[in-house]
């Protein structure tokens, strides 16, 4: 191997078999030298049936080990705590239900040698029950200096998705911790922006990562709506703050907040035939600067 040891880190409560496919994408991993897998069990109180999916890895060679919190921990503190158990260079989040593509550490060879770096991602594909959303490739890497990062969020919203397709290094991870508690729809994103404060932000435009995004994501309850614009409006306003520009970000906030209400919940009161037009016309605005 011809970049930094990593360790992937599973944060996990009661992952069933969910839990099992998501080790399962491991074993197509053609090298696992340098990579230490740790599994950060929450105290579960199910039958822990990735259990075998588990001990196949070791007697495959795997390097890995089940840690648990001396107590049971709220969601998000358990992320923090199972991060901060990482002792290699690189921290690879893994989360219940996501899976690696089986050539993910190859694709970032290059991004891990180059020492600027302090966070990378790649992009995801979608998976729900009903639909896949498979995005374009091309390959191409774009890397952000702080600046850069914060502006291309403030214009385009959370440009990396998921932590299960990011890499830290491991002492950026660790000076942005601990997750946003009161964030539990956007603490990964306040945690990238704040780890690109420690160095510059890798993105390749590669599929990397297939995520299982329940549909409970997209539901369409007020309670769940407001909580989720809401913590992208705070999100976004402290963008703002950084970079000096709140008029700016009050102008973004309101052309993501319309745009998730219209498309993303918009599905259950409001005709297809008529949020499509209104799609197109977003997309033709998200390339213009208020």
């Amino acid at each position: 191997m011809n970049y930094a040891p990593i360790d992937i880190i599973c944060p996990v409560r009661n992952g069933g078999r969910l839990f099992g496919k998501t080790l399962d994408s491991l074993s197509a991993i053609a090298s696992t030298d340098g990579i230490k897998l740790i599994i950060s069990d929450n105290h579960s109180t199910d039958n822990r049936s990735w259990l075998s999916k588990f001990k196949e890895l070791q007697a495959m060679g795997w390097d890995a080990e089940i840690l648990s919190p001396p107590s049971q921990l709220g969601r998000t503190e358990h992320w923090s705590w199972a991060f901060s158990q990482g002792t290699n260079e690189w921290i690879k989040p893994l989360f219940v239900g996501d899976k690696l593509m089986s050539d993910y550490f190859r694709v970032f060879k290059d991004i891990l040698n180059m020492e600027s770096v302090g966070l990378a991602s790649g992009q995801h594909i979608i998976q729900l029950p009903d639909k896949t959303a498979v995005p374009a490739e091309s390959g191409s890497i774009s890397i952000f200096n702080q600046k850069q990062f914060l502006n291309e969020n403030l214009i385009r919203g959370n440009i990396l998705g998921p932590p299960s397709a990011a890499l830290f290094r491991r002492k950026t991870m660790i000076d942005a911790l601990p997750f946003d508690e009161d964030l539990p729809w956007a603490a990964d994103w306040a945690l990238y922006l704040r780890a690109a404060k420690n160095g510059d932000v890798a993105h390749i435009r590669r599929n990397v990562v297939t995520f299982n995004q329940n549909s409970a994501r997209f539901s369409t309850s007020p309670k769940v709506i407001w909580t989720s614009l809401n913590e992208e409006w705070r999100v976004r306003t402290l963008i703002a703050r950084d970079l000096s520009s709140p008029v700016k970000g009050f102008a973004y906030n309101l052309r993501h907040t319309s745009h998730n209400l219209i498309m993303k919940y918009g599905r259950a009161f409001i005709p297809k035939v008529i949020r499509k037009p209104l799609g197109s016309v977003y997309q033709a605005l998200k390339h213009t600067r208020p």
